[in-house]
């Protein structure tokens, strides 16, 4: 069930269901969706209570002049679990940005936090690494500073601009959802909020992620790292018009910076997922979903 709940002075969407002893809080990824999540939300719910999270700014969540950041999802967490009254530790799955996310509040709250899935999380360690690289073709399409001057504009734009320039469509797949959902799904990236919320996120994660260090030690739980496919990823990336040269040395680094979550607990079980790209969560849902009831059933 959707909800919107007060963790202060806004209101954060969250998709509340399942039962259990446990419970798994998911955070998606920039501009990421629950919708995303749906099947292994389903799934997961048969063994434990979920709480998946739209940050601010995204789907019904509401945004503040501050924007959207790691130190506010983390503090807006706190603030979620609190009204609804959890007290007992909890299972947290972060994705990409999400992932940066979970690091910052299991370190600022690490009484809350039981063990930790990161699924193809963003490094505290990557700041303009990327940008950096010797890719000039993917740069001119795929770098911060295109996504910073594209955001920007859109953040600006209204929902009707945005509806001309994006076309929003449903996926075939999609289609089958409950209508209600359609309709959330075809509303998701005409808002301007949402773009406000990534604008800010993409300016942390250059900027300001290395200090999540400061906020205190990454608790000793149990800690899953599941990486994306190199072969599989860079075969994606060529098929998309990336030259192969380009495609290695850029997942060359995302290896490189996934490799060094390892650090973060020594319980950490590391895997590459095989045939997964950035978004495990899609293109291998069963292994999200073995790594979670893991997890729960430790």
């Amino acid at each position: 069930m959707f909800k919107l709940i007060d963790v202060g002075e806004k209101k954060l969407e969250c998709l509340i269901t399942g039962s259990g002893r446990k419970t798994v809080v998911i955070m998606p990824g920039m501009g990421g969706s629950i919708y995303h999540w749906l099947d292994i939300i389903e799934e997961i719910s048969h063994h434990t209570k979920i709480i998946a999270i739209h940050r601010s700014g995204v789907g019904n969540s509401q945004i503040g002049d501050e924007g959207s950041s790691t130190l506010i999802a983390s503090k807006d967490l706190y603030n979620l679990l609190l009204t609804l009254g959890i007290k007992e530790k909890v299972i947290l799955v972060g994705h990409s940005y999400g992932g940066l996310c979970v690091q910052h509040f299991a370190r600022l709250y690490p009484d809350y936090v039981e063990s930790i899935l990161l699924v193809e999380s963003a490094s505290m360690d990557r700041g303009n690494q990327y940008d950096e690289l010797d890719t000039p073709i993917s740069n001119d399409t795929t770098s911060d500073e295109v996504y910073i001057d594209l955001w920007g504009k859109y953040s600006k734009y209204t929902r009707e601009q945005l509806l001309k320039e994006i076309k929003p469509e449903l996926s075939s797949s999609q289609l089958s959802l409950p209508i209600e959902i359609q309709k959330e799904l075809l509303e998701f990236y005409v808002r301007p909020e949402i773009y406000k919320a990534q604008l800010s996120e993409i300016l942390d994660l250059k900027y300001n992620v290395a200090n999540i260090k400061m906020a205190g030690a990454f608790p000793k739980c149990p800690l899953i790292v599941l990486v994306e496919d190199p072969e599989y990823s860079v075969s994606e990336m060529v098929a998309e018009g990336i030259p192969k040269v380009e495609a290695v040395k850029i997942e060359k680094l995302s290896q490189k910076l996934s490799h060094g979550l390892k650090e973060l607990s020594d319980r950490c079980d590391f895997r590459i997922v095989k045939d997964s790209n950035h978004c495990i969560n899609e293109t291998r849902p069963d292994q999200v979903i073995k790594a979670i009831k893991e997890l729960v059933y430790i």
